[in-house]
C-alpha cells in the first residue's frame, strides 16, 4: 500500500495508486484500481466520474514519483499548470470490466533550480489487464512550499450566497458532489455563466486544508457546467450520459476562495457517432474579472440506459446493495 503522505492525502480511501517502479531512467509503472464506492468519482450514472478519477490517477502517480525518485521533500507543494488527456475511444468511459490497470509514466522535463526539483513534465499512458492502452495524458506541475498551498493564517472563505443545483442536473446523486449554481445571464445578453459553489467541507478536495481552489475541484466543475449547458445547447441529447473524452487544462492564475469564480461554456458544432453525439467545448474560469484557467475539449454523450448497462461498476454496487438489504431480512421471510 503507497504511503498517504506520497499522495498528499490524509484518507486511505483517497489513495488511487500503489508504488511506483523504475522501468528505464525516466520510466516508472504504477497500478491502480477503479474504486466502488469513493464517495466523489463513483456518485455518477456510469459508475465513473472517468475524465477525473483518472487524472487523478495519474497526478497521484507523478506525486508519488517526484517524492520517492526525485527526493523532493513531502511538505513541497504541486500547483497544476497545464493537463491533457485523450481517451483512446471518443466517448464518456466506462469501467466494462473491473480489473486492475496501470499507469506508465515518463518524465520528459525536469527542471532543477538551487539543486532540487522545481517544475515537472511527464506523460502518461493508461493500460488495461489485457495491455491494451485506453487513455493517454501530460501534466506539467511546478513545485513550490507548502505553505502556498495550505491556508494556515489565511483568511477563511466568505459565504458567497450561492446555491448549488440540483443533483440530477449535473449527474450526481449527492448535494455535496454538486460544484456548480444557477446559471447566470448577463442583461448585455452575453455568455450564460455558472457560479462554482466552493465548499470546504467537502470529504474529498478538503480533507486537508488548502489555500486555493484544487485544480481536480475546478474539472469537475467545468465538467458539470458543461454536461448541464450542453443539453440547452443540443436538445437532441436529452438526457444523454456526458463526460469529457479529450481535454487541455491550462491554468494561470490560483482559484481563490473568497472570491467568486464563474464558469462558462462554448460549444462547437454537434456531431453524431458511433456510440452517440459529441462536440467541441471551450470551458473558461473567470475571478475578479480575469481569466484564470480554460478547458478545451470535446465533451461525448452516450444513451444513459446503455451506459449503465455496460458499466461493471454499476453492477457491483448493485449487487453490494442487494447483498445488504438481504442481510437484513430475517431468514424466514427471504423465502416466503
Amino acid at each position: 500500500m503507497l504511503d498517504r503522505e506520497l499522495v498528499h492525502k490524509r484518507h486511505a480511501e483517497n489513495v488511487f495508486v500503489g508504488v511506483p517502479v523504475r522501468c528505464g531512467q525516466r520510466e516508472f509503472s504504477s497500478p491502480a484500481e477503479f474504486p466502488c464506492s469513493h464517495c466523489l468519482y463513483n456518485d455518477t450514472p456510469g459508475g465513473l466520474s472517468g475524465a477525473g478519477y483518472l487524472i487523478e490517477v495519474a497526478r497521484q502517480s507523478n506525486l508519488a514519483i517526484c517524492h520517492m525518485f526525485y527526493d523532493v521533500p513531502l511538505d513541497s507543494g504541486f500547483l497544476v499548470a497545464a493537463l491533457d488527456w485523450c481517451f483512446s475511444k471518443p466517448r464518456p468511459f466506462v469501467v466494462e470490466e473491473l480489473e486492475a490497470f496501470e499507469v506508465r509514466t515518463e518524465i520528459v522535463e525536469a527542471v532543477i533550480r538551487k539543486g532540487v526539483l522545481a517544475k515537472v513534465s511527464t506523460e502518461s499512458r493508461f493500460f488495461d489487464s489485457y495491455g491494451v492502452e485506453f487513455l493517454a495524458g501530460k501534466a506539467s506541475f511546478l513545485i513550490t512550499s507548502r505553505k502556498l498551498t495550505t491556508r494556515g493564517a489565511r483568511p477563511e472563505p466568505v459565504a458567497l450566497g450561492q446555491m448549488p443545483m440540483a443533483p440530477d442536473r449535473v449527474m450526481v446523486t449527492r448535494p455535496y458532489n454538486v460544484f456548480v449554481g444557477e446559471p447566470n445571464r448577463p442583461a448585455d445578453g452575453t455568455t450564460e455563466t455558472n457560479p462554482l459553489i466552493i465548499d470546504v467541507t467537502h470529504p474529498y478536495f478538503f480533507e486537508h486544508e488548502n489555500a486555493h481552489v484544487p485544480g481536480m475541484m475546478l474539472l469537475e466543475a467545468g465538467k458539470q457546467a458543461a454536461v448541464f449547458a450542453a443539453p440547452r445547447r443540443f436538445p437532441i441529447i436529452g438526457d444523454c450520459y456526458g463526460d469529457l473524452c479529450r481535454g487541455e487544462i491550462r491554468f494561470t492564475r490560483f482559484a481563490e476562495l473568497h472570491r467568486p469564480v464563474s464558469i462558462a461554456c462554448a460549444f462547437g458544432s454537434l456531431h453524431e457517432s458511433a456510440d452517440g453525439f459529441q462536440a467541441p467545448v471551450n470551458i473558461m474560469f473567470e475571478q475578479a474579472g480575469r481569466e484564470i484557467g480554460r478547458i478545451q475539449g470535446d465533451i461525448a454523450f452516450v444513451d444513459q440506459a446503455d451506459a449503465v448497462t455496460l458499466s461493471a461498476l454499476r453492477r457491483q454496487q448493485l449487487d453490494s446493495a442487494l447483498s445488504q438489504v438481504s442481510g437484513d431480512v430475517p431468514m424466514s421471510w427471504a423465502f416466503e
